[in-house]
């Protein structure tokens, strides 16, 4: 695993939009962030789904999402555990500045 920060933080006024998911993948996949596509405009869910299951399915590897309704960061983390298996996986809610966060978590922590 290839640990990195992103290249882009979020800032939407300047038309920034933060590489945090791409660069969570990245990690996990021991790339390069930009190796990852990204793009620097609002996307739906659905649309940033579409962009990196077929980036995804270009490598033979699949995502497979687990939405968990938890209160509490590290209730959630314990709970994400269970399922990753000992394996890496990425972890994603809602930022302090309101924002979607998208980070690589081991076990029950955030790496």
């Amino acid at each position: 695993m290839k640990l990195q920060k992103q290249l882009f933080r979020h800032a939407t006024d300047k038309g920034v939009f933060g590489d945090c998911y791409r660069t969570a993948v990245a990690c996990i996949l021991d790339l390069e962030a930009d190796q990852v596509p990204h793009v620097h405009r609002s996307i739906t869910g659905l649309e940033q789904g579409e962009l990196i299951d077929g980036f995804l399915a270009g490598l033979g590897v699949t995502r497979l999402s687990i939405p968990f309704s938890i209160e509490g960061v590290q209730a959630a983390l314990d709970n994400a555990s269970h399922w990753s298996k000992g394996l890496p996986y990425l972890f994603s809610g809602t930022s302090r500045n309101g924002t979607g966060h998208v980070v690589v978590a081991h076990g029950n922590r955030i790496i």
